[in-house]
C-alpha cells in the first residue's frame, strides 16, 4: 500500500497539463455547440485559433524578429565576459522549410475566414 500511494504522489507531482491540449477541447467544445452557442463566441474561437496559427506561421517560417540580444554572456573563473553573438539565420535555407509554416498560415487564414464570415453574416444579413 505503501508504495502505491509514493507511486501516486510521484506520478501527481509529474502531472501538467499543456494549455494547448485544454484550448483544444474547449475550441472543439465551442465548435460543436456552434449552433446553440451565440455568434460572437463562435466568432471568437474561429478568430483565437486563427490568430494563434498564424503566429505559429510566423515562427516556424522564422521572419519574427526574436528576442534574443546582439551579445551572448559567458562566465570563465568568475568573470562575466560578453561576446558578440553569431548572426542569425532569417528565414528557411530551403523550400521544404517552408511546408510547415504554410500549412500553418493556410489552416489559420481558413479559420480567420470562417470568423470573418460568421460576423459579415451576422451584422450584414441578406434577406432573400
Amino acid at each position: 500500500m505503501v508504495v502505491i500511494t509514493m507511486l501516486w504522489e510521484n506520478a501527481m507531482r509529474e502531472f501538467r497539463i499543456d494549455w494547448r491540449w485544454a484550448a483544444l477541447i474547449a475550441f472543439v467544445a465551442i465548435l460543436a455547440n456552434g449552433r446553440s452557442l451565440p455568434w460572437p463566441i463562435t466568432a471568437l474561437a474561429l478568430g483565437a485559433g486563427g490568430g494563434y496559427l498564424m503566429v505559429l506561421a510566423w515562427r516556424a517560417a522564422s521572419l519574427g524578429g526574436g528576442g534574443r540580444a546582439n551579445v551572448q554572456v559567458t562566465y570563465w573563473r568568475g568573470q562575466r565576459i560578453e561576446l558578440p553573438s553569431r548572426p542569425r539565420r532569417r528565414g528557411p535555407t530551403v523550400w521544404g522549410e517552408l511546408i510547415p509554416a504554410t500549412v500553418y498560415a493556410l489552416l489559420g487564414l481558413a479559420l480567420l475566414l470562417g470568423a470573418a464570415s460568421i460576423v459579415f453574416m451576422q451584422l450584414f444579413p441578406v434577406d432573400a
